[in-house]
């Protein structure tokens, strides 16, 4: 490792050599299980989700070699600012947000005037679990549905039939009901493994409310989230991707690592800039699935705001998803 190499970059702050690298990192998940009851029958278990994260990092400094004697005060005056804080490693890959919930040093080895010569430190993160704005600005809301009816009303239009029914196709409801059905349970658990929520796959739903009758939900976001290399990027894939200016090895790496809707709205920021066809043409589109691409990318500008949950994320994904001049 180079002296400017970082190991890993806790916002502007890079463990380095020349900063201080850690020596050991440990990783602690948790995983929230509830006990249910049962008349007469030993207790049920029922999993909530994933609990708290903690990551620990404790390296050694010396300074004029490794580390500098201002580098544990930099880390307390980003642990003091109380703002969580994008964690990468070296390698590109993005770790979600994460704050200095503990610092520790330990100083010895005195040079004359009290300089120490060995410094450790330890430094435990908390992960920071962003609320998902992509559920607030979702489909789950009925003000969408009421500013349509509002807007046929102002033009003394009749409502369309079931226009405020909220319960069928297109509906708050009916957009996020198909994620629990059979057909679709394996596509609703790959796109949350892959960070979407289900305000988001609602938010992808709503783009094809007017293919309403020719295509379901769960087959429109299918097509969504497979056109857009959700569901798994083929290596022969990448000239394609390269063409319309994505990197597919980073864009699938986006999707591994839980930045799935900030890796698809950068996708189709490209995307729409060559069309339905093209994506056809060049093999990233089925034949099948032309009307909802198009239907999609015509809903680009609105969606990928739902998609983009968190600025920074987009910031940092972007140079790496982007190559250079694409989109």
């Amino acid at each position: 490792m180079s002296s400017t190499t970082p190991l890993y970059q806790l916002g502007d702050f890079q463990f380095s050599l020349l900063n201080g690298a850690p020596q050991t990192l440990d990783w602690d998940a948790s995983y929230r299980w509830e006990e249910q009851g049962r008349l007469l029958r030993d207790p049920a278990q029922q999993f909530l989700g994933p609990g708290a994260q903690d990551i620990t990092m404790e390296g050694v400094l010396y300074p004029g070699f490794s580390g500098r004697q201002g580098t544990v005060e930099e880390l307390r005056a980003i642990a003091r600012a109380g703002k969580p804080l994008m964690l990468s490693d070296g390698l590109g890959r993005i770790y979600g947000k994460w704050a200095i919930k503990q610092l520790r040093e330990g100083r010895g080895v005195f040079a004359p005037g009290g300089a120490a010569r060995q410094i450790t430190f330890s430094v435990q993160l908390v992960y920071y679990a962003d609320d998902n704005p992509g559920l607030a600005a979702s489909p789950l809301s009925v003000a969408p549905a009421l500013g349509a009816a509002a807007g046929f009303v102002a033009q003394g239009l009749q409502l369309p039939a079931g226009a405020l029914d909220f319960t069928g196709f297109g509906s708050s409801f009916g957009l996020v009901d198909w994620t629990q059905k059979s057909p679709f349970q394996a596509l609703t658990q790959q796109a949350t493994q892959a960070g979407f929520g289900l305000g988001q796959l609602a938010s992808i739903a709503q783009t094809g409310i007017r293919l309403a009758g020719q295509i379901s939900s769960g087959d429109y976001v299918g097509a969504a989230l497979g056109t857009m290399g959700v569901l798994g990027i083929n290596v022969d894939q990448n000239d394609a991707w390269a063409q319309i200016g994505i990197n597919a090895a980073n864009l699938a790496q986006a999707y591994a690592t839980g930045n799935g809707p900030t890796g698809m709205a950068i996708a189709l920021e490209a995307a729409s800039l060559v069309g339905a066809p093209a994506l056809q043409a060049s093999g990233l589109a089925k034949p099948e699935d032309l009307q909802s691409v198009s239907t999609l990318l015509d809903s680009t500008a609105t969606l990928g705001e739902i998609l983009k949950v968190d600025p920074k994320v987009t910031d940092t994904l972007r140079p790496l998803i982007q190559l250079t001049g694409g989109g």
